[in-house]
């Protein structure tokens, strides 16, 4: 199995995202949002289409840079290939606070993308990272369960 690489031309010269890069193969499997507010570590894992697609909006946010904490996007691509990353031991010291993995779905990419963008919002906003204003808590394409 071919795996693609997580594009990460677009972060560069932005002091608020680092490239995460596996250090065997020098490949890039995710990044990391934030600066110097402490805070939260949260981990948000999915395809790296998807964390490419959600990177490229959460760049465009004015106060991203701002956010309390790390913000961790992880391509799971690499989490189940030959290349397998294994995220606790490429980031030993970080104790995560929530750790959110995208499920497969059969709707459209684009439909998964934003879907994708606002649950990285929603958990953002629930650990206190951002205010969230703007940001619905429940999800509202999610079912209620049956009585």
């Amino acid at each position: 199995m071919t795996v693609r690489p997580l594009p990460t031309d677009f972060l560069t010269d932005l002091p608020f995202a680092e490239v995460l890069v596996n250090s065997n193969s020098s490949m890039p499997y995710g990044v990391r949002f934030g600066g110097d507010r402490p805070g939260p570590n949260a981990l948000f894992a999915a395809p790296a289409t998807i964390i490419d697609a959600v990177s490229r909006r959460l760049i465009k946010l004015p106060t991203l840079p701002w956010i309390w904490g790390h913000l961790y996007l992880i391509s799971s691509d690499l989490m189940s290939s030959e290349q397998q990353i294994d995220v606790t031991s490429c980031l030993p010291s970080v104790v995560f606070d929530d750790i959110t993995i995208s499920e497969a779905s059969d709707q459209e990419p684009d439909d998964i993308s934003d879907a994708a963008y606002w649950t990285v919002l929603r958990l953002c906003t629930r650990l206190g990272m951002i205010q969230g204003r703007g940001v619905a808590l429940a999800d509202p394409e999610a079912k209620s369960p049956n009585p």
